[in-house]
């Protein structure tokens, strides 16, 4: 009963007068708790300036532990605006596989950026290490991802070819191991009818690798292309001397598409179609036909005579 009347009392007489009071009451508290001296644990993230080129840190993400004693201010201020220590890659010593960093040096870059006295950052040892590799490199090609299609009547006579056509792979001799080429982002072009260009970036096998480029730059030559076909004579060879041979036919039809610049150019004479008498199949009495000569400029080569008959006479 005495505790609802006292409510009561709070509620309609004075509640102004006991928020005034409690509000007073807080702040107060706050500034004593504020004005206190904390020993305060947190860690030192390091970024690390001038690291040569040769040289890989063999961890994501330098931290260093630190006490600090400061009151309540200084250490609420100091967790909102504290940021990485920058160090340069010169004031670190070589140990073996490890770069050694004097604490010491820490404590000034650290004192440099925050409002603390020297006395008051304690590091727990007078050194700290730091594992790094010195990187390897390796010479890789470029593979595709790209993947095309093309309208009617166009094609190309080369592939899609990259400039630079290979890249240096940087990192440990382990990460390297199993690195045999790097590839492109994956992207398609569909009824391509002209000649594609661009760059498109690499992509990253391992993020523990550094390629010497991002991206590369893509060509592709496309050209109008039109069907096209010749009659070639067939060639007899390893006949031997003592036998006449009658074959059966004695041209073959080739068919071939040719792009429209060089469509003129292309004759019989550029086609060498041979059939070889040591190869031939006696029970059968034919001879397969090879093209062993084709021209450039052409594509989807296709002879239209799969066998060719022969009569053998013997020579008297």
């Amino acid at each position: 009963m005495l505790y609802k009347k006292y409510l009561s009392f709070i509620s309609f007489k004075n509640k102004e007068v006991f928020f005034l009071f409690l509000l007073l009451t807080l702040v107060l508290w706050f500034i004593i708790q504020m004005t206190r001296t904390y020993t305060y644990s947190d860690v030192v993230v390091l970024q690390i300036k001038g690291t040569p080129s040769f040289i890989a840190i063999d961890v994501e993400e330098i931290k260093v532990p630190v006490e600090i004693q400061a009151n309540g201010f200084k250490l609420w201020v100091y967790n909102i605006t504290k940021d990485d220590v920058e160090i340069e890659f010169d004031i670190l010593k070589t140990q073996s596989s490890d770069l050694v960093l004097n604490t010491g040096d820490l404590k000034l870059k650290l004192l440099e950026q925050e409002d603390f006295d020297a006395n008051n950052i304690k590091f727990l040892n007078e050194s700290f290490y730091i594992s790094f590799y010195e990187k390897q490199t390796k010479k890789v090609p470029i593979l595709s991802n790209l993947t095309y299609s093309f309208a009617d009547g166009y094609n190309t006579l080369d592939a899609m070819r990259f400039e630079p056509d290979s890249v240096m792979v940087s990192g440990s001799l382990n990460a390297l191991k199993g690195i045999h080429h790097i590839g492109t982002k994956e992207m398609s072009f569909d009824e391509v009818n002209q000649d594609l260009s661009g760059d498109i970036d690499l992509v990253l096998p391992n993020t523990a690798l550094t390629l010497s480029e991002e991206k590369v730059n893509y060509v592709l030559e496309v050209e109008k292309f039109s069907e096209n076909h010749v009659m070639a004579e067939i060639e007899m060879i390893n006949v031997p001397e003592n036998v006449s041979l009658n074959i059966f036919p004695t041209e073959v039809k080739i068919s071939f598409l040719v792009s429209l610049k060089s469509y003129e150019t292309i004759t019989r004479n550029d086609f060498k179609v041979v059939c070889d008498f040591s190869k031939r199949f006696d029970e059968e009495a034919v001879i397969i036909p090879e093209l062993m000569t084709k021209p450039k400029g052409i594509k989807n080569v296709k002879m239209h005579s799969t066998k060719v008959d022969y009569l053998l006479v013997q020579n008297p």
